[in-house]
């Protein structure tokens, strides 16, 4: 099974004041696990729903389960002559080779990637035969529970992909997006329904605390804990209020330096925040600087907000600055000489 709270910090804070997930919990998380295979994925909801005691959950992954399986099977399914596969680069995101057969292109994309040490994409296309442009199905969806308004079923044809697969840099699967299926099985497991287990807010406990250092695990980045418990607590009572949430809400302001110097805050999940700090390597000028400025501010974050603070918050975070155009512009003359 895979571990279902990857931060370690995270996971202890939990045990330590008993707070479980329940398994409807454990689906949403693994259902939006970054970095994972999409065999991974679909192994670890099996085994859930096999342990499961929860007859709702089991039904509903069941039905995540066969649809799949069916998105799956129809985006081999070789229509020759009807749809043609294109494999892209995900890091170029320039198309690099066109199949009439699934098999051929996936062998293609492996090869590619392990050429060239890169992700790829594999989009299926339909392929208009006749004289006029047709009207085909739209992939624009509109989220009932914000918006009202009904996207049109038929569009006019405009070159989108009916279907997408996604590989990771070892060449494999981790998520398969499809527009093929009719709407009816679509809609068993349309993630905008409030009681599906795919798309839920959670209302985890918070555990940390601002100024926290910390590293977002899907991307090994280092930022500092923005939210208060005040306002955790504030907003999730607004969701018991009646707010409409959903699992991308489901997360805490965090901030990280730029090499341009300044901060930038993003949206992290707090399973995914591991409390600590960069290691600090004295031969790395680089290194050095960015944990310069993430100590102070962290130490600014966490409530020494005075003025001589403040000002070695700034100053840290233009050494960074610094140091990386320097290291840029050393960089380009050294490839300018060569």
């Amino acid at each position: 099974m895979l571990e279902i709270i990857d931060s370690n910090y995270t996971r202890n804070r939990y045990e330590e004041i008993g707070f479980q997930l329940m398994d409807f919990q454990k689906a949403t998380l693994i259902w939006n696990k970054p970095n994972i295979t999409r065999q991974e994925r679909l192994s670890a909801l099996t085994k859930l729903a096999i342990e499961t005691e929860d007859a709702n959950l089991k039904f509903q992954i069941n039905e995540r389960l066969l649809y799949e399986e069916k998105a799956m099977k129809q985006f081999e399914s070789d229509l020759y002559g009807e749809t043609l596969y294109v494999v892209f680069d995900s890091e170029g995101d320039c198309a690099r080779g066109y199949f009439g057969k699934y098999k051929t292109a996936f062998n293609y994309a492996k090869n590619y990637i392990n050429k060239e040490k890169t992700r790829c994409v594999i989009e299926k296309h339909k392929i208009i035969n006749g004289e006029t442009i047709p009207l085909v199905k739209t992939s624009y969806r509109i989220n009932p529970n914000i918006s009202k308004e009904k996207p049109k079923e038929l569009v006019e044809y405009s070159g989108e992909a009916i279907a997408c697969m996604y590989l990771d840099k070892n060449a494999n699967i981790t998520k398969l997006w499809s527009n093929e299926l009719d709407d009816r099985e679509k809609n068993k497991v349309d993630e905008y329904r409030k009681e599906r287990f795919e798309n839920q807010f959670l209302a985890l406990p918070y555990v940390h605390h601002e100024g926290l250092p910390v590293k977002y695990i899907p991307t090994g980045e280092y930022g500092i804990i923005e939210t208060t418990m005040d306002e955790w607590n504030c907003f999730l009572e607004s969701v018991s209020n009646g707010l409409y949430v959903d699992f991308s809400d489901t997360v805490f302001k965090v901030i990280f330096l730029t090499e341009k110097g300044y901060w930038s805050h993003q949206h992290c999940n707090p399973i995914y925040l591991e409390v600590e700090m960069p290691e600090m390597n004295i031969n790395d000028e680089k290194q050095c600087a960015f944990c310069r400025a993430i100590d102070a501010m962290s130490y600014y974050m966490d409530g020494h907000k005075d003025e001589e603070q403040k000002k070695l918050v700034l100053k840290t975070a233009r050494e960074y600055a610094y140091i990386i155009e320097k290291l840029t512009v050393d960089e380009q003359g050294s490839k300018n000489i060569n």
